[in-house]
């Protein structure tokens, strides 16, 4: 029931047509067994593929975070290495962060409704959940859309960013 609840409110808050309210009610209603994840895959190899940054957001106890991991690949073709993760962090999400994951969100479902013809080598953007109740992505077709890199500095500019040495 709670996980029908989160969909619900989910696919409400998406949907507002108004960008300067952004209700923020989908992560109070998050409990410690959801996870949101937004991914952005990169083509540092070409059709290859390349690294990809990860963001994901949990709840603890009362907190809700969100932890960032950036990973590396070799060329030509990334699937043949291991990879392996060269920066992560974690930090605490302010309301101002949620009202800008929620802006991202929005714009991420409202472009995966417009009819984009196939393109190869792109950049890809993607949101889901960890039940799957939610999997949205969105391609980058020549747009050079800035959407993800713009929110991962929004959040690391305003927060204090728990820095992991990654390994």
């Amino acid at each position: 029931m709670i996980k029908t609840k989160f969909l619900i409110l989910l696919v409400l808050i998406l949907c507002s047509c108004n960008k300067s309210n952004f209700n923020n009610d989908l992560f109070l209603d998050m409990t410690i067994e959801d996870t949101i994840t937004i991914k952005s895959r990169h083509t540092d190899c070409g059709e290859w593929g390349g690294h990809f940054e990860i963001m994901k957001i949990y709840k603890t106890n009362e907190k809700l975070m969100l932890n960032f991991q950036k990973d590396t690949v070799n060329c030509p073709d990334p699937s043949l290495f291991k990879r392996r993760v060269i920066e992560e962090w974690t930090t605490e999400l302010s309301i101002k962060n949620q009202s800008d994951i929620m802006h991202f969100f929005q714009i991420m479902f409202s472009d995966s409704f417009k009819a984009r013809s196939s393109c190869r080598n792109s950049k890809s953007w993607s949101v889901e959940t960890n039940n799957y109740f939610l999997d949205v992505t969105k391609r980058d077709c020549g747009s050079n859309w800035g959407g993800f890199e713009q929110l991962k500095k929004k959040i690391t500019t305003a927060n204090k960013v728990y820095e992991n040495i990654a390994k």
